[in-house]
């Protein structure tokens, strides 16, 4: 519920003195060093709302506004928001000194290939190596050994050996992690011997996984052992979440060329929930079109086998259903035959919704499931996913917040699951919409609710107020109109008139809005003086005035003085008259112009 407006004329607080300079130097300093200190506790969102967004102007005030975006940029880093740390190094002003500006595009480039983009973060790499401005050799070793990356991530094979090759020559550096950058990209670019040989002396985990892939495909290691470590490593929790994926990765591939296609599915989908590490690049690939291609090579031999016939969908179904508890990875492969097979519409999304139940079911399965379907060729938009998984997906992607992206598979869901209370939900698809920036689908589905003869009305009134702050004011007075003919009490009554005069203030509807705000002060009472009678008072007088309507509201004005007996409220309200007395001047003298 929305909370009682302040009365705006009383003022009731003394003007706070503004403290001196230092002590507000100090107040921000603490502000900074307890944001990071946030953010190096893993409270990223926490840290960005205590600093805030009140960043000091680069003309103004150079020193504070810098200070302010260190803190800002220190934050991003620290958790790894790499799209907002672009966004925010993007909006810099373009006449940063040449040091400022140089960090900025180093830090861009960073954020650029945190995301995979190589392309972008190649062309800002190449304007910092070949700028004709002096720079110093440790910023251009730094540049080069990004730009490898970035020509990496660009999948510029050819150009990243050319220039890893340059560097070493420039450079002859043995270092570790130099070694294994060498050792990856020749990996990229299929000479498993040459990373062998790169690794011989490189200790740690990285340097392990490696080693893993490189022994696969050069033979010297049996994909039986490679199997039998790599799960080891992708069980460990104190190994890095990327280089665990990408031991996942490596135990499919080798179960693979083992030609065990469970062990396969099963390390695929081990690999695709590890948290942290989706979006990371894999030398071996992984990804949600890899589960389903090993789903559907999986099912088609478990079709073989049972003598199922492609077609027969009732067949398959009463096999996969048999395979539920026992073997859940054979029943999921044979639903997802029938999935993709099914001579039906109608039985495509039945399938499609028995493995996205059993995915459901299992260890982190939501994820999967999300993988499965947000992140697969096969649906190139949340819109493509059949109906019956977008329900499922839903409960997680609402579980974790997700709002933009739930309000997206809710468009075109207007009917509720089964055994769901139609106005539960169409309450729930309304606010997600709305909170998920689609507006219109959002105001379509309040109306269905309030189509609708029994719903919480003071939870509909939550998401009108947020019809209100998107600043959709004609489709919330129509809710709040039908609220109000609604309402059960006088003062429930009151509260509606008030929020209906907010809106048409908001539109500029200035005598209907006055009209509103006096219903909401005297509905109960021609003479009320109660705090929310007064606080309607002035609103109403407020737009009276904007509708030149002056002798009301002067007289609404000496209402609310005849009121009080407070110094400062009848000083606000003497000033009011005395501005409005000036308006009826200015307009009288207008008119005798005219």
């Amino acid at each position: 519920m929305k909370v009682l407006p302040a009365i705006l004329f009383a003022l009731l607080a003394p003007a706070v003195h503004a403290a001196d300079e230092t002590e507000a130097a100090s107040r921000t300093a603490a502000v900074f060093a307890e944001s990071q200190h946030l953010a190096a506790a893993g409270a990223v969102d926490l840290a960005l709302r205590l600093l805030g967004d009140a960043q000091p102007s680069h003309a103004e005030d150079p020193e504070g506004w810098r200070r302010y975006l260190d803190a800002r940029i220190d934050i991003l880093l620290r958790g790894e928001r790499w799209s907002e740390l672009a966004s925010l190094l993007e909006s810099l002003p373009a006449d940063l000194p040449l040091a400022e500006r140089r960090r900025a595009d180093t830090l861009l480039a960073r954020a650029w290939l945190a995301q995979g983009e190589g392309e972008r973060a190649v062309a800002i790499l190449r304007s910092l190596i070949w700028s004709p401005e002096p720079k110093s050799d440790e910023e251009l070793r730094l540049w080069r050994r990004q730009l490898i990356r970035a020509w990496e991530a660009a999948d510029r094979l050819d150009a990243a050996r050319t220039a890893i090759q340059r560097f070493q020559q420039d450079y002859r550096d043995d270092s570790r992690d130099w070694s294994l950058e060498r050792a990856r990209l020749a990996l990229r670019t299929m000479a498993p011997e040459e990373a062998l040989g790169l690794l011989e002396d490189v200790e740690g985990v990285e340097a392990d996984v490696l080693r893993l892939i490189a022994g696969l495909w050069s033979g010297r290691k049996t994909p039986a052992a490679v199997v039998e470590r790599a799960v080891k490593l992708g069980v460990d929790k104190d190994v890095p979440a990327a280089l665990r994926r990408d031991a996942w990765a490596i135990a499919a591939e080798a179960a693979d060329m083992l030609d065990n296609r469970e062990a396969r599915i099963a390390a695929l989908e081990r690999g695709l929930v590890v948290e942290g590490g989706a979006g990371a690049p894999t030398i071996v690939p992984l990804g949600a079109d890899q589960l389903w291609d090993a789903y559907l090579a999986f099912g088609k031999e478990l079709g073989n086998r049972l003598q199922l016939i492609v077609g027969d969908d009732e067949s398959w179904f009463v096999a996969a259903s048999n395979r539920y508890d026992a073997h859940p990875i054979h029943a999921r492969a044979l639903f997802a035959v029938v999935a993709e097979n099914a001579l039906r519409v109608e039985q495509q999304a039945v399938a499609h919704w028995q493995l996205a139940s059993l995915l459901a079911n299992i260890p982190q399965g939501g994820r999967l499931m999300r993988a499965l379907y947000l992140d697969s060729k096969r649906f190139p938009s949340p819109g493509d996913v059949p109906p019956a998984v977008r329900y499922l997906l839903l409960e997680d992607l609402l579980a974790a917040n997700e709002i933009p992206l739930a309000s997206q598979l809710l468009v075109g869901l207007d009917e509720p699951p089964e055994q769901t209370d139609p106005a539960e939900w169409q309450l729930r698809r309304a606010r997600v919409l709305l909170l998920g920036g689609k507006i219109d689908e959002g105001i379509a589905a309040l109306g269905q609710l309030f189509a609708l003869e029994d719903f919480d009305r003071d939870r509909a009134l939550q998401v009108v107020f947020d019809l209100q702050t998107l600043e959709r004011h004609e489709a919330a007075l129509g809710f709040l109109e039908r609220l109000r003919a609604e309402a059960t009490d006088v003062q429930q009554a009151r509260e509606l008139w008030y929020w209906q005069a907010d809106s048409l203030a908001a539109l500029g509807r200035h005598a209907e809005a006055a009209r509103a705000y006096l219903h909401s002060a005297t509905l109960a009472d021609p003479n009320a003086a109660d705090p929310w009678a007064q606080t309607a008072r002035f609103q109403a007088a407020e737009q009276l005035t904007k509708a030149a309507l002056y002798g009301d509201a002067r007289r609404q004005y000496r209402t609310l003085l005849n009121s009080t007996r407070e110094a400062a409220r009848q000083a606000v309200l003497r000033n009011h008259l005395q501005q409005l007395r000036l308006l009826e001047q200015q307009a009288a003298e207008n008119g005798e112009r005219n």
